[in-house]
Protein backbone atom coordinates (compact mmCIF):
# COMPACT_ATOMS: atom_id res chain seq x y z
CA UNK A 1 0.00 0.00 0.00
CA UNK A 2 1.40 3.50 -1.08
CA UNK A 3 -0.95 5.83 0.74
CA UNK A 4 0.98 8.75 2.03
CA UNK A 5 -0.32 10.83 4.54
CA UNK A 6 0.88 14.46 5.83
CA UNK A 7 0.17 16.70 8.24
CA UNK A 8 0.50 20.27 7.46
CA UNK A 9 0.13 21.93 10.82
CA UNK A 10 4.49 23.17 10.70
CA UNK A 11 4.48 23.06 6.51
CA UNK A 12 4.20 26.92 6.49
CA UNK A 13 6.93 27.38 9.09
CA UNK A 14 9.91 28.09 6.94
CA UNK A 15 8.12 30.24 4.32
CA UNK A 16 6.41 32.41 7.37
CA UNK A 17 9.49 32.68 9.57
CA UNK A 18 11.10 34.15 6.53
CA UNK A 19 8.80 36.06 5.07
CA UNK A 20 6.60 37.73 8.39
CA UNK A 21 10.36 37.97 9.84
CA UNK A 22 10.95 40.84 6.92
CA UNK A 23 7.92 42.55 7.41
CA UNK A 24 7.78 46.22 9.08
CA UNK A 25 9.21 46.48 12.36
CA UNK A 26 7.93 44.17 15.74
CA UNK A 27 5.68 45.69 18.10
CA UNK A 28 5.77 44.37 21.69
CA UNK A 29 3.19 42.59 23.73
CA UNK A 30 4.70 41.12 26.55
CA UNK A 31 8.31 41.36 27.48
CA UNK A 32 8.87 37.43 25.92
CA UNK A 33 5.87 37.84 22.55
CA UNK A 34 6.22 39.89 19.97
CA UNK A 35 4.54 40.51 16.74
CA UNK A 36 5.97 40.95 13.47
CA UNK A 37 4.72 43.62 11.33
CA UNK A 38 3.00 43.35 8.57
CA UNK A 39 2.45 44.27 4.98
CA UNK A 40 -0.93 44.89 3.39
CA UNK A 41 -2.55 42.14 2.53
CA UNK A 42 -0.95 39.54 5.03
CA UNK A 43 -1.39 38.78 8.51
CA UNK A 44 1.53 39.63 11.50
CA UNK A 45 3.32 36.53 13.24
CA UNK A 46 4.03 35.21 16.67
CA UNK A 47 7.71 35.62 18.32
CA UNK A 48 8.69 34.30 21.16
CA UNK A 49 11.62 34.79 23.38
CA UNK A 50 13.31 35.65 19.88
CA UNK A 51 11.85 32.86 18.05
CA UNK A 52 9.88 32.48 15.33
CA UNK A 53 6.32 30.52 17.29
CA UNK A 54 6.44 27.16 15.42
CA UNK A 55 3.49 24.50 15.59
CA UNK A 56 2.86 21.91 18.16
CA UNK A 57 3.28 19.66 15.54
CA UNK A 58 6.30 20.63 13.85
CA UNK A 59 8.41 17.92 12.50
CA UNK A 60 5.77 15.13 11.35
CA UNK A 61 6.97 14.77 8.03
CA UNK A 62 5.36 16.28 4.70
CA UNK A 63 7.64 14.71 2.65
CA UNK A 64 5.48 12.05 1.51
CA UNK A 65 2.98 13.72 -0.44
CA UNK A 66 4.04 12.41 -4.25
CA UNK A 67 2.61 15.76 -5.61
CA UNK A 68 4.74 18.95 -4.02
CA UNK A 69 1.65 21.17 -5.96
CA UNK A 70 -0.76 19.37 -3.14
CA UNK A 71 1.03 20.80 -0.60
CA UNK A 72 1.45 24.29 -1.78
CA UNK A 73 -2.28 24.82 -2.58
CA UNK A 74 -3.30 23.71 0.97
CA UNK A 75 -0.64 25.95 2.55
CA UNK A 76 -1.84 29.39 0.72
CA UNK A 77 -5.44 28.17 0.33
CA UNK A 78 -5.87 27.41 3.83
CA UNK A 79 -4.39 31.10 4.83
CA UNK A 80 -6.80 32.56 2.11
CA UNK A 81 -10.06 30.93 3.30
CA UNK A 82 -8.91 32.58 6.72
CA UNK A 83 -8.64 36.22 5.43
CA UNK A 84 -12.36 35.46 4.48
CA UNK A 85 -13.08 35.57 8.25
CA UNK A 86 -10.32 37.00 10.36
CA UNK A 87 -9.35 40.01 8.96
CA UNK A 88 -5.40 40.96 8.49
CA UNK A 89 -6.03 44.01 10.08
CA UNK A 90 -7.69 42.55 13.30
CA UNK A 91 -5.83 39.82 13.81
CA UNK A 92 -2.47 38.03 14.63
CA UNK A 93 -1.48 34.60 12.75
CA UNK A 94 0.07 31.69 14.95
CA UNK A 95 0.89 28.52 14.20
CA UNK A 96 -1.66 26.05 15.38
CA UNK A 97 -0.54 25.28 19.45
CA UNK A 98 -3.64 23.14 20.33
CA UNK A 99 -3.28 19.82 17.90
CA UNK A 100 0.10 17.97 18.70
CA UNK A 101 1.77 15.79 16.40
CA UNK A 102 1.18 12.67 17.61
CA UNK A 103 -2.53 13.31 17.60
CA UNK A 104 -2.73 14.22 13.80
CA UNK A 105 -0.74 11.24 13.38
CA UNK A 106 -3.35 9.01 14.72
CA UNK A 107 -6.42 10.82 13.41
CA UNK A 108 -4.32 9.95 10.16
CA UNK A 109 -4.63 6.60 10.29
CA UNK A 110 -7.06 4.54 10.10
CA UNK A 111 -9.88 4.17 12.97
CA UNK A 112 -9.01 0.42 14.60
CA UNK A 113 -9.12 -0.71 18.30
CA UNK A 114 -5.36 0.36 18.75
CA UNK A 115 -6.15 3.08 17.08
CA UNK A 116 -9.88 4.45 18.01
CA UNK A 117 -9.60 8.38 17.00
CA UNK A 118 -8.42 7.50 13.07
CA UNK A 119 -10.53 9.42 10.79
CA UNK A 120 -10.34 6.99 8.46
CA UNK A 121 -12.04 3.73 7.81
CA UNK A 122 -10.49 0.46 8.83
CA UNK A 123 -8.71 -1.02 5.99
CA UNK A 124 -11.11 -4.20 4.63
CA UNK A 125 -10.27 -6.77 2.61
CA UNK A 126 -6.49 -6.69 1.06
CA UNK A 127 -8.09 -7.22 -2.48
CA UNK A 128 -10.44 -4.49 -2.30
CA UNK A 129 -9.16 -1.90 0.37
CA UNK A 130 -11.57 0.99 1.77
CA UNK A 131 -9.72 3.96 0.85
CA UNK A 132 -8.26 6.03 3.14
CA UNK A 133 -9.99 9.63 2.73
CA UNK A 134 -8.24 12.28 5.04
CA UNK A 135 -4.51 13.28 3.77
CA UNK A 136 -4.07 16.27 5.38
CA UNK A 137 -4.66 18.70 8.43
CA UNK A 138 -3.60 21.67 9.17
CA UNK A 139 -4.08 24.23 12.24
CA UNK A 140 -4.11 27.78 12.33
CA UNK A 141 -4.32 29.80 15.21
CA UNK A 142 -5.70 33.52 15.14
CA UNK A 143 -4.85 35.73 18.10
CA UNK A 144 -5.60 39.52 19.53
CA UNK A 145 -3.50 41.48 21.25
CA UNK A 146 -5.12 42.37 25.03
CA UNK A 147 -3.09 44.92 27.05
CA UNK A 148 0.64 43.03 27.21
CA UNK A 149 -0.44 39.62 26.14
CA UNK A 150 -2.00 37.74 23.33
CA UNK A 151 -5.59 35.79 23.20
CA UNK A 152 -6.65 33.48 21.25
CA UNK A 153 -9.59 34.75 19.26
CA UNK A 154 -10.48 31.77 16.74
CA UNK A 155 -9.16 28.88 14.99
CA UNK A 156 -8.96 27.59 11.80
CA UNK A 157 -8.46 23.52 10.71
CA UNK A 158 -8.24 22.28 6.87
CA UNK A 159 -8.90 19.19 6.06
CA UNK A 160 -7.74 17.46 2.85
CA UNK A 161 -9.20 14.79 1.31
CA UNK A 162 -8.07 12.48 -1.78
CA UNK A 163 -9.74 12.43 -4.93
CA UNK A 164 -8.40 8.72 -5.61
CA UNK A 165 -6.80 6.06 -3.75
CA UNK A 166 -3.35 3.79 -4.40
CA UNK A 167 -2.76 0.62 -3.15
CA UNK A 168 -0.96 -3.19 -3.94
CA UNK A 169 -3.24 -6.39 -3.43
CA UNK A 170 -0.10 -7.84 -2.59
CA UNK A 171 3.09 -6.85 -0.91
CA UNK A 172 4.97 -5.08 -3.52
CA UNK A 173 2.35 -5.94 -6.18
CA UNK A 174 1.28 -3.96 -8.62
CA UNK A 175 -0.27 -0.32 -8.11
CA UNK A 176 -4.29 0.11 -8.30
CA UNK A 177 -5.94 3.25 -8.26
CA UNK A 178 -9.57 3.86 -6.74
CA UNK A 179 -11.21 7.15 -8.22
CA UNK A 180 -13.13 8.72 -5.20
CA UNK A 181 -16.20 10.48 -6.72
CA UNK A 182 -16.43 14.58 -6.05
CA UNK A 183 -19.70 13.64 -3.84
CA UNK A 184 -17.78 10.85 -1.63
CA UNK A 185 -15.05 13.88 -1.07
CA UNK A 186 -17.58 16.08 0.13
CA UNK A 187 -19.36 13.27 2.29
CA UNK A 188 -15.88 11.92 3.67
CA UNK A 189 -14.56 15.64 4.55
CA UNK A 190 -17.78 16.90 6.20
CA UNK A 191 -17.86 13.86 8.01
CA UNK A 192 -14.61 14.18 8.96
CA UNK A 193 -14.77 18.25 10.13
CA UNK A 194 -18.16 16.54 12.57
CA UNK A 195 -15.86 14.69 14.68
CA UNK A 196 -12.79 17.31 14.69
CA UNK A 197 -15.08 19.95 15.56
CA UNK A 198 -16.71 17.99 18.39
CA UNK A 199 -12.64 17.18 19.91
CA UNK A 200 -11.53 20.43 19.75
CA UNK A 201 -14.90 21.24 21.75
CA UNK A 202 -14.27 18.64 24.45
CA UNK A 203 -11.47 20.76 25.15
CA UNK A 204 -11.97 23.52 28.09
CA UNK A 205 -9.47 26.00 26.20
CA UNK A 206 -11.00 25.59 23.11
CA UNK A 207 -15.02 26.14 24.13
CA UNK A 208 -16.10 29.12 23.23
CA UNK A 209 -13.65 30.24 20.57
CA UNK A 210 -14.88 30.64 16.87
CA UNK A 211 -13.58 27.61 14.72
CA UNK A 212 -13.38 27.79 11.35
CA UNK A 213 -13.21 24.34 9.46
CA UNK A 214 -12.11 23.90 5.64
CA UNK A 215 -12.38 21.48 3.35
CA UNK A 216 -9.89 20.82 0.48
CA UNK A 217 -9.88 18.13 -2.65
CA UNK A 218 -6.26 16.88 -2.89
CA UNK A 219 -5.84 16.71 -6.99
CA UNK A 220 -4.04 13.40 -8.01
CA UNK A 221 -0.59 12.45 -7.90
CA UNK A 222 0.02 12.96 -11.47
CA UNK A 223 -1.23 16.33 -11.93
CA UNK A 224 0.49 19.29 -12.55
CA UNK A 225 -1.85 21.68 -10.23
CA UNK A 226 -2.82 21.30 -6.54
CA UNK A 227 -6.19 20.34 -5.24
CA UNK A 228 -8.46 23.34 -4.51
CA UNK A 229 -10.55 24.12 -0.91
CA UNK A 230 -14.37 23.93 -2.04
CA UNK A 231 -16.11 25.06 1.24
CA UNK A 232 -15.88 26.19 4.59
CA UNK A 233 -17.55 26.48 8.06
CA UNK A 234 -17.50 28.68 10.59
CA UNK A 235 -18.96 27.73 14.01
CA UNK A 236 -19.61 28.37 17.40
CA UNK A 237 -20.70 25.48 18.84
CA UNK A 238 -20.07 21.94 18.86
CA UNK A 239 -22.19 20.83 16.00
CA UNK A 240 -21.36 22.50 11.97
CA UNK A 241 -23.84 25.23 11.64
CA UNK A 242 -23.45 25.33 7.64
CA UNK A 243 -21.43 25.29 4.68
CA UNK A 244 -20.25 28.09 2.49
CA UNK A 245 -19.19 26.96 -1.18
CA UNK A 246 -15.91 28.04 -2.82
CA UNK A 247 -15.63 28.40 -5.99
CA UNK A 248 -12.08 28.12 -6.55
CA UNK A 249 -9.97 26.54 -9.73
CA UNK A 250 -6.74 25.80 -10.22
CA UNK A 251 -4.77 26.11 -13.21
CA UNK A 252 -1.66 25.65 -15.16
CA UNK A 253 -0.02 28.72 -16.61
Amino acid sequence: MRVKKIVLAAAITMVAAVTLAGCGKKSSSSSSVTTTGSTSGNYQGVIENGRYKTSKARGVNTAQNANVYNLKAFESGLTNVSKLVFSTKSYIFQEGQYLSSSTLDNWLGRKTSSNPTGLNPAKGKSSDPNPEYIQQIEEQDYMQQSGNSLKLKGIVIGIGVNSEYTYQKTTDGPDYTKKISDTEVQKQGKLAAAKILKRLRARKDLKNVPIVIALFKQASDDSLVGGTFFAYSKNNGSTISSWKTLNYKAVVL
